[in-house]
């Protein structure tokens, strides 16, 4: 009996096992959820192109993360040394200074994206004719989703404070009660045969922005009373202190954006929007163990952070030795979803897709390089160690577009050139990441 309530202590008071398995459920759920999401609006839309416009929007809201200025990262790092060192006063201070620096930048996008979406020609931007989803309905799909998620962002800044405080679970809970809401009323839709995609971009957004709300509320009037954000703690001589970290996480925000988050755009444009349902399916099936693997990470950020600053180099050398174990059997699992892909996408899809062989081993690679990378970025993001990165992923950014268009177009491997043009571009990050990861523990280890 007394060994059992030893270890429940022990669990009970390792944040990094709390944080693993509470993202590992609510993760998890969100992954399953968000597999029979993309199948039951895919039913739902019915037609390849209005599908492949629906995609490439979700694939657009990404680039809206970017908008921060890399702010929410900056406080992330700040709020943990203030947590560290027990200062909750100058940790309010920067809670409070970046929902006010956040707020003022939130309603300026809202009113300049607002304004320009009545006059730029979404039909042309998605090479979509106006015969399959007409101008209005596109332009009003745009706004709904642009704005709600603009809403999103902003009240998404619990999110570092959430991870400061070593509860990153938190973040996947809120993920995952959206995607199961959008699950069900899409489910609905389906049964009632309501094909109606201006009602599901409302929706889609703000069953996400309900649950965010009530959460603040209830963790700001309790466990977080203490560094509640207020315009009396507004501190604007810290913005320079925020931003100082926030500039490089900005450079590499706006680096991974162009990596991750163009496929669909490129693929639309190049190809044509009926192409972007294929390509969707195949790479987010195998992204999913990106997610997965970000899930068992994201905890190691603020840890990482604590043993650097404690000099705890045996901790970290062991943690890595574990997190090259996991990747391996996620590697493993990569190399026997290549071999089930189709028969699994064409279940999810609910009809035969289109997927070569090429895009499959194409995506599995992307994704064997992508889980690698993540190894050192959350390593050296934790740290403050930015200037390698920024420079990696910058030159990635920069060859990747060029890249994917020289593979579509010269080449002719249609979207296969995409997935390989991505993978290419993360080669020198893959190199240098772990070059200055162990550097910079040597240094401490001195």
């Amino acid at each position: 009996m007394n060994k059992m309530k030893e270890i429940w202590s022990k669990f009970n008071n390792n944040s990094i096992i709390k944080n693993i398995l509470g993202l590992g459920i609510f993760r998890g759920g969100y992954i399953v959820g968000n597999v029979i999401l993309t199948g039951l609006i895919y039913r739902n839309v019915g037609d390849d192109s209005i599908a492949g416009v629906w995609f490439t929007i979700l694939s657009i809201l990404t680039w809206i993360n970017m908008l921060d200025m890399g702010l929410a990262n900056g406080l992330r790092n700040k709020l943990t040394d203030a947590l560290n060192e027990k200062n909750h006063v100058l940790a309010k201070k920067y809670i409070s200074t970046t929902y006010y620096i956040m707020g003022i930048l939130t309603v300026i996008f809202l009113v300049i994206f607002t304004v320009s979406s009545f006059i730029i020609d979404w039909n042309g931007v998605f090479n979509v004719s106006p015969e399959v989803l007409p101008r209005n309905t596109l332009t009003l799909m745009m706004n709904l989703m642009i704005n709600l998620y603009l809403v999103y962002f902003y009240l998404g800044l619990i999110f570092p404070i959430y991870h400061a405080i070593m509860k990153s679970y938190l973040v996947n809970y809120i993920s995952f009660l959206s995607t199961a809401v959008n699950c069900g009323i899409i489910f609905l839709f389906n049964i009632f045969n309501i094909n109606n995609v201006i009602l599901m971009s409302f929706i889609y957004n703000f069953s996400a922005i309900v649950i965010i709300l009530w959460l603040s509320f209830r963790d700001f009037s309790g466990e977080l009373k203490e560094v509640r954000p207020s315009f009396k703690f507004v501190d604007r001589t810290l913005t320079k202190d925020i931003l100082g970290t926030s500039t490089k996480f900005l450079i590499i925000q706006i680096a991974t954006v162009v990596l991750f988050s163009t496929d669909s755009f490129l693929i639309t444009k190049l190809l044509g929007p009926e192409e972007v349902s294929p390509y969707y399916f195949v790479s987010k099936l195998f992204r999913n163990f990106i997610t997965v693997f970000i899930v068992i990470m994201t905890p190691f950020w603020s840890a990482f952070a604590k043993a650097y600053y404690e000099k705890d180099v045996k901790w970290i050398k062991s943690t890595f030795k574990k997190i090259y174990m996991v990747t391996a059997l996620i590697g493993v699992g990569i190399i026997i979803t290549i071999f089930i892909t189709n028969p699994v996408i064409n279940v999810w899809a609910g009809k035969a897709q289109k997927t070569s062989i090429g895009l499959i081993i194409a995506c599995a690679a992307y994704t064997m390089i992508h889980i690698w990378c993540t190894i050192f970025q959350y390593f050296l993001n934790a740290i403050g160690e930015l200037n390698i990165q920024m420079v990696a992923y910058l030159f990635a950014g920069a060859i990747n577009i060029p890249l994917c268009i020289l593979l579509v177009n010269k080449f002719n491997l249609g979207s296969t050139g995409i997935a390989m043009g991505t993978g290419i571009s993360l080669l020198l990050f893959a190199v240098l990441g772990p070059i200055t990861t162990y550097k910079s523990i040597k240094k401490i280890e001195q």
